[in-house]
């Protein structure tokens, strides 16, 4: 179990390196370090005994590159209202019906500062190539008790790419460095596989279910909650 853990949070260090890596054309399955902060290089894999080599070279490849996290502003807000409104985030969201207006409001009142202890909302837009292209959150942070929720919702046309998985690592990344809280947790409607396997790369740990949690379009829907401690993250660093 520690073993597969702190395999999950290798990987999700690395994705928050923003590594970039391009296929190399002379050999099948070959890909080489192009860019970023380590020396990683990957051997060609049609030479190794097992699929295993494969599957690793192929899992450590990110699709997206030039992930930043940057303070949200008033005019965020139509784009904000667009993602809210998509098909996919209606369909395991909680969405209540906001205006833009009112989201603005949110946007304005929220801050990225984190070391203030009175805001229940810190915000950054998700920006990919400069593009914004979602927005990732830390909700009611309990500064005393030391936990707080993460939320993050990527544009449905930026799926696919490796974008959340990389906002999130460094919003994770941010949070832990910049405050003291111990524990961070999302709640993700049991049926959105693709945000589980999400969390579950980054080495969030499911820690249970909430039964009929959530209301969404009329229907009772189980919330997963999925739980990361501050040592979970920090120990591949240590090692």
């Amino acid at each position: 179990m520690e073993s597969s853990l702190f395999s999950r949070n290798v990987r999700a260090r690395e994705i928050s390196r923003n590594v970039r890596f391009e296929k190399d054309r002379r050999a099948p399955y070959c890909f080489r370090c192009v860019a970023g902060a380590s020396a990683l290089s990957i051997a060609r894999v049609s030479n190794c005994p097992s699929s295993f080599a494969m599957s690793m070279a192929l899992s450590a490849v990110p699709r997206a590159s030039l992930v930043q996290l940057v303070p949200p502003r008033a005019a965020h807000a139509q784009l904000w209202y667009g993602w809210r409104s998509e098909a996919h985030a209606q369909r395991y969201m909680p969405i209540e019906p906001w205006s833009v207006e009112a989201l603005r409001r949110r946007l304005v009142a929220s801050t990225p500062d984190l070391s203030d202890p009175e805001k229940q909302e810190h915000r950054w837009i998700v920006q990919w190539q400069d593009e914004c292209v979602g927005i990732v959150s830390i909700l009611r942070p309990s500064f005393r008790l030391g936990h707080a929720e993460i939320s993050y919702h990527v544009a449905q046309a930026y799926h696919r790419r490796g974008i959340a998985t990389q906002a999130v690592a460094a919003l994770v990344d941010r949070v832990f460095e910049q405050t003291d809280l111990a524990r961070l947790f999302a709640y993700i409607s049991e049926p959105n596989r693709a945000s589980r396997r999400l969390a579950e790369k980054l080495g969030f740990v499911h820690e249970g279910t909430l039964r009929e949690h959530f209301m969404i379009h009329g229907r009772r829907v189980d919330q997963c909650v999925y739980g990361l401690l501050r040592r979970e993250w920090a120990s591949p660093r240590k090692r």
